[in-house]
């Protein structure tokens, strides 16, 4: 994760990290989140996967989650067991 907060000119800065992440090879995904980028590996499932794969290995029928950022989404876009 790569932190732009309190950058004074924060829409060049967010613009040249992704120019930057994106010419790396293997190319990583990118998620956006409140003046950060994040760049996994392509291949990775994220924090929706991470939180689905903790359920199950618990034997969790859902869980309480919180968070305010981009990569977070993914976890609010699980089809079952999260509650917010």
């Amino acid at each position: 994760t790569l932190h732009y907060r309190g950058a004074t000119k924060p829409t060049e800065v967010r613009l040249a990290l992704t120019v930057l992440l994106n010419s790396l090879t293997p190319r990583p995904r990118l998620t956006f989140g409140h003046a950060c980028v994040n760049a996994l590996p392509a291949a990775h499932g994220g924090k929706g996967a991470a939180a689905f794969t903790l359920m199950r290995r618990l034997g969790l029928t859902g869980l309480f989650y919180i968070g305010d950022d981009g990569a977070d989404e993914e976890v609010f876009a699980l089809p079952r067991g999260v509650i917010m």
